[in-house]
């Protein structure tokens, strides 16, 4: 997937000699492809911390959420686990204005608190829940980076709470007309509408529990 469209940042918001093609970060990385590659082995390092670090009756406020955007990229961008402090805009579709952040992230909180933990719910509940926070959770856009990663990942934690498996998106396959499908369920949610979504979420966990 592409990385979000912005507007208003300057120069000194990428790393020197990447063409303003790769963000400023700790490890001096230019290329875009060798950036992917270190965020994507992070991440990996980053979810085998998360098995170990959250329990079935953990809840995923905004300071766990922030926490574990922070254990993933800390090592790799200074704004790790911080709230951005500039728009974005992906696939025709504005998230949450910077201006309004704060009170964006207070609403997600609740959502967040409202349907975590998951220890104990049932399929069509975890699913439910699942869909819910994750269409908020990009809406919001809470980071700089890593915003649909990290709303992924959450939704893994949150079906492992329910003895669930993770979710298979099968991005790798077909991958133009699975993305665009899971763009269009994301832009209902935006309108508060999650049922495309949530058929989405019960798909991707079928497919993980079949794995």
């Amino acid at each position: 997937m592409s990385r979000d469209d912005i507007g208003g940042e300057g120069p000194e918001a990428y790393q020197d000699g990447s063409h303003g093609l790769v963000l400023a970060n700790h490890l001096g990385i230019t290329d875009a492809k060798v950036m992917g590659k270190a965020e994507a082995f992070a991440l990996k390092e980053a979810m085998l911390w998360g098995i170990n670090e959250y329990e079935a009756d953990s809840d995923f406020g905004m300071h766990q959420v922030r926490r574990m955007h922070e254990e993933w990229l800390g090592d790799i961008y200074p704004f790790a686990g911080q709230l951005r402090t500039v728009d974005l805009s992906k696939i025709g579709v504005s998230f949450a204005p910077a201006a309004y952040l704060e009170s964006s992230v207070a609403e997600l909180d609740l959502v967040l608190r409202a349907h975590t933990p998951c220890a104990g719910k049932g399929s069509a509940d975890l699913v439910e829940s699942i869909g819910i926070v994750h269409g908020e959770m990009i809406f919001v856009h809470p980071f700089r980076e890593g915003n649909g990663r990290l709303a992924r990942w959450l939704a893994d934690l949150m079906a492992a709470q329910a003895d669930g498996q993770i979710l298979d998106w099968r991005f790798e396959e077909e991958t133009e007309r699975r993305q665009e499908e899971y763009f269009a369920a994301l832009r209902k949610s935006f309108e508060k509408d999650y049922s495309p979504l949530i058929a989405l979420v019960k798909q991707a966990l079928d497919r993980g529990s079949a794995m």
